[in-house]
């Protein structure tokens, strides 16, 4: 009887085992979280004049920054929106090509800038990195627009 009950007890918990597993994600965006929080419901009502000093400090960052790209006045750039969101690492929603970036979640803002009919989409940290991440004749259909 022993054996008979050694082999109920070994099956038993081979069973529980592999059963106990975690579940795989069952759909894409779990699998592959968003690179940012998305923006609240409300988004669309945001002033697009910066709110907060941490704001103003990174939109005129990234005024700095496309003024000198483009050799322009910083009276050109035109602030189009303001999103804050929380980067899912440290590329800021940017990744390069062959760079491991920290998994570290970093608040931080999208800033859409406009001159001259084309938008420049800069993310940001809190603080001082500023990446332009994007740039988009105006009215223009965004590259991979399908994947949502």
């Amino acid at each position: 009887m022993k054996p008979l009950m050694r082999l109920f007890i070994f099956g038993g918990l081979i069973f529980l085992t592999a059963c106990g597993g975690a579940a795989a994600p069952t759909n894409s965006e779990e699998a592959n979280p968003p690179l940012s929080t998305p923006p609240p419901a409300d988004a669309a009502d945001e002033p697009v004049q910066p709110a907060t000093s941490a704001e103003k400090q990174m939109v005129n960052l990234s005024i700095e920054n496309l003024t000198r790209k483009l050799k322009i006045n910083a009276d050109k750039v035109n602030v189009v929106k303001i999103t804050k969101v929380t980067w899912r690492d440290a590329s800021l929603g940017c990744p390069k090509p062959g760079i491991d970036y920290l998994r570290v979640e970093t608040s931080g803002y999208t800033i859409i800038l406009e001159v001259d009919g084309k938008t420049y989409e800069y993310h940001t940290d809190e603080s001082r990195r500023v990446t332009l991440c994007s740039t988009q004749p105006k009215g223009s259909i965004p590259k991979n627009w399908w994947k949502g």
